[in-house]
């Protein structure tokens, strides 16, 4: 891995004020001799802490004749970051991970430093200026992540002692799979990030967060491919009433996959080392199925998206946090993400790797976003209004809504001005 380290971090003296100024009367040759000692925090998911870890490790080796580093890692959700940060951006950790469609949201509350060590080096690696990973790390023309996987979607994981190819091509015959043997099928129903996947895709129904952040969003109309959105909503809670059906959050859905109640699932590459260690030699790997809606077959959506590691603007050291996180994200680190954590890379050198390519979780990632639309569409106001539309499909519907109505105000919800607090 070469990184031009003299004149970054001859640059990072002058700019961030690495090095501390000798007292009055020493040597000077004497003070360039000591090595400041430097803490810096950084916060990933729960699953990658031990890989962190060791990233961390060896970047305090790495730099172990520029000064002393003491790396605290801690645990936050890349979905969660924006909440844990912001909550009080001086005390958050210097560096961190995040979901992509967070990033404005991060920039505009001064929670994210613009990336100006290594920036060159960095956009070059992982595509440049043009290319979908670093656009999502760009705002109004600036890095402010470093880019770090490509994953950030979702695709149907499943176990190949119980199914043939033939029964992946509609979810309906993977729940009559699943029922035959008294097992489960697995999909977080309550969450707007997963229950898009009927309305996106052959569906066609369209989510756009617009310039004042607010969503335009025509899930309760008809689409321009003449699917209403109520006949979309009755399929789920056909599904969702289905015997070989489970709504599942992530957690829920590998426990499930260790203890045998569950042999396929929606979820994304985080899960892959804890499904491929249940299933061994069975694992499978797949593009979304298609659903049947008013007697068409629709193949299902998703959202794509990216994950990045930013850099806290109030860092006590923060030249030393971007040259972390770069390193967590680099060509060497990414290829170490993708073995452990299944994640797809954007580094191009460790993207056209023959291990990616030929990988059965990439191939699934890849497959999928095809029908994928790029997180990050939709604004605030989305999550909330879904999670109570799919735990009313969830829960079978008990008061006997109209569907219609049910869906007019989830839609009502979703587009509404966004509030100061918001």
């Amino acid at each position: 891995m070469e990184r031009k380290i003299a004149g970054i971090l001859v640059m990072a003296m002058f700019t961030f004020g690495f090095a501390g100024c000798g007292q009055k009367g020493e040597d000077p040759d004497k003070e360039t001799k000591k090595l400041q000692s430097v803490t810096l925090s950084m916060w990933g998911a729960k699953e990658d802490q031990e890989m962190l870890r060791e990233m961390a490790d060896a970047f305090v080796e790495e730099y172990k004749e520029t000064a002393k580093f003491d790396i605290q890692v801690g645990v936050c959700s890349e979905s969660d970051a924006l909440d844990n940060v912001t909550a009080d951006i001086p005390a958050a950790p210097d560096v961190y991970a995040f979901a992509g469609d967070q990033i404005e949201e991060l920039v505009q509350q001064g929670a994210l430093q613009e990336i100006t060590i290594n920036t060159d080096e960095i956009i070059r690696a992982n595509g440049g200026s043009e290319s979908a990973a670093v656009r999502a790390a760009t705002v109004e023309g600036r890095l402010y992540g470093c880019p770090m996987a490509a994953d950030n979607g979702y695709f149907m994981y499943y176990n190949k002692e119980y199914f043939k190819d033939a029964d992946l091509e509609t979810i309906e015959q993977m729940l009559d799979v699943a029922e035959d043997f008294h097992k489960k099928v697995a999909m977080d129903m309550k969450n707007g990030w997963y229950l898009y996947a009927f309305f996106g895709g052959d569906a066609g129904f369209s989510l756009v967060k617009k310039d004042d952040m607010t969503n335009a969003c025509d899930f309760n109309g008809e689409s321009p491919r003449g699917i209403r959105g109520a006949d979309v909503l009755q399929s789920i809670l056909a599904i969702c009433a289905h015997e070989g059906f489970a709504s599942m959050d992530d957690e829920e859905f590998r426990e499930g996959v260790k203890d045998g109640t569950v042999i396929a699932g929606v979820d994304g590459t985080w899960a892959a080392a804890d499904v491929k260690e249940a299933w061994g030699d069975q694992y499978g790997a797949c593009k979304l199925p298609a659903y049947t809606c008013v007697e068409k077959e629709l193949q299902m959506g998703s959202f794509a998206g990216y994950k990045m590691v930013g850099v806290n603007p109030y860092s006590d050291y923060v030249g030393y946090a971007m040259l972390l996180a770069d390193w967590v994200t680099n060509q060497e680190n990414q290829e170490k993400r993708f073995e452990e954590r299944s994640a797809s890379p954007t580094n191009v050198e460790a993207a056209s790797s023959e291990k990616v390519k030929t990988d059965v979780t990439m191939a699934a990632v890849t497959e999928q976003n095809q029908y994928a639309t790029l997180d990050g569409c939709e604004s605030e106001n989305y999550w909330e209004p879904m999670e109570a539309l799919g735990t009313l499909c969830v829960e079978g519907n008990p008061e006997g809504r109209d569907l219609q109505q049910a869906l007019d105000e989830t839609v009502s919800e979703i587009t509404k001005p966004l509030t100061k607090e918001e």
